[in-house]
């Protein structure tokens, strides 16, 4: 007696359900046409619609369209978990878009970042790839190009404490306008760089001056 209780009570709950959703998609329904067998339905919300529906494949129950929210629209982008610290924004050709959200479980040696809301100021459509360019967040230092130099397989610059010159390892970042942006571990604040004669010292400190 107890189980087909049971077995009542699960299929009064699922037909009352079945009945909430029917009675939801009938208050979307705008018109009928019972000739061509078609209706109207409206949007649940203002937005976009995927739509997919294969009418030779399509069962019960099936998902046939999707509504996504304006705000919902985002750029996804696989980023290499090595470069995900200090992402700020994404640049493509048509709008710039701050980064949101990273994800934090990599996927190979990926991860995924989110943009903010795309809106309307890109010239997107759902589903499309293409190339972006990452910038990212960090303390850079703008030096001349003639002061960068090759050392131990790496970059390095001079700069000039007192009376002596030291080598200072750096990264570099980007060129600007003739520049080098680089960054380092060593805070090079307010810091004289030698731009001239770099060759020339290089050339004394690896023992390859003349007499």
């Amino acid at each position: 007696m107890e189980s087909q209780w049971v077995e009542v009570s699960e299929q009064y709950y699922a037909a009352q359900l079945e009945y909430e959703h029917m009675r939801h998609f009938n208050d979307l329904i705008i018109s009928t046409d019972e000739k061509t067998d078609t209706m109207t339905v409206a949007a649940p919300i203002d937005g976009l619609v995927n739509y997919t529906l294969d009418h030779n494949s399509i069962n019960s129950g099936d998902e046939i369209a999707v509504f996504i929210p304006l705000s919902g629209v985002r750029l996804k982008a696989q980023i290499a978990t090595s470069d995900r610290t200090g992402l700020m924004y994404f640049e493509t050709d048509s709008c710039r878009l701050s980064v949101s959200s990273i994800g934090a479980v990599a996927n190979g040696f990926f991860v995924t970042a989110w943009s903010e809301s795309v809106g309307s100021a890109c010239d997107f459509i759902l589903g499309q790839r293409f190339l972006v360019t990452p910038f990212y967040q960090t303390v850079a230092y703008r030096v001349p190009a003639s002061a960068l130099f090759q050392w131990q397989s790496g970059a390095a610059i001079f700069i000039k404490q007192g009376a002596q010159l030291h080598v200072v390892e750096v990264s570099l970042i980007s060129s600007s306008r003739g520049d080098y942006l680089v960054k380092s571990n060593q805070n090079l604040d307010n810091a004289q760089v030698l731009k001239t004669s770099v060759s020339a010292v290089q050339g004394s400190l690896l023992g390859l001056g003349g007499e």
